[in-house]
């Protein structure tokens, strides 16, 4: 008798993160440092890119795009949940994509070139809904047979 795989399902952490790249520490604080003198005001001319984040989204994208039959479980406001039908919209034979209304994480990263010229980050997080992420998300009785049918179970956090 065949055995049918069913499909992995990761969970929950999903974050939109924001790189600013500077650099160097030296120069982002001299800027800070005019600012505070000031009393306050914007520094102006740092490029940054903004991009999809969190372990559970990142293991399942790449899970969907090797053609493996994935469901991911996570947090997100509307607007989040718009990003990510969209990001798995091009892999929705093999991806399903459930997310519970909230907040999902935001992280900003202040990417410089350290004393030695290799790229260093520093990460500002606000892990959102991600931390409180528990079993009443998947607690629906849908929810609880895909667990229960599901190969593997992935559960992964912001931390």
């Amino acid at each position: 008798m065949e055995r049918k795989l069913g499909s992995v399902v990761v969970m929950p952490d999903f974050l939109i993160d924001r790189v600013i790249k500077l650099k160097s520490k030296e120069q982002f604080i001299a800027e800070i440092d005019k600012k505070v003198k000031f009393g306050r005001g914007s520094i102006r001319g740092i490029h940054s890119v903004e991009r999809r984040g969190g372990n559970a989204v990142n293991i399942a994208y790449c899970l969907a795009k090797l053609g493996v039959k994935t469901k991911l479980f996570t947090v997100a406001s509307q607007s989040g949940r718009a990003l990510l039908e969209k990001i798995f919209s091009k892999y929705e034979d093999v991806a399903t994509v459930h997310v519970s209304s909230g907040r999902h994480g935001l992280t900003t990263a202040l990417e410089f070139l350290d004393t030695e010229g290799k790229k260093a980050n520093v990460m500002l997080n606000d892990s959102g809904g991600n931390e409180r992420f528990g079993s009443d998300r998947i607690s629906s009785k849908e929810y609880l047979e895909i667990l229960n049918k599901a190969a593997a179970v992935v559960v992964v956090n912001w931390g």
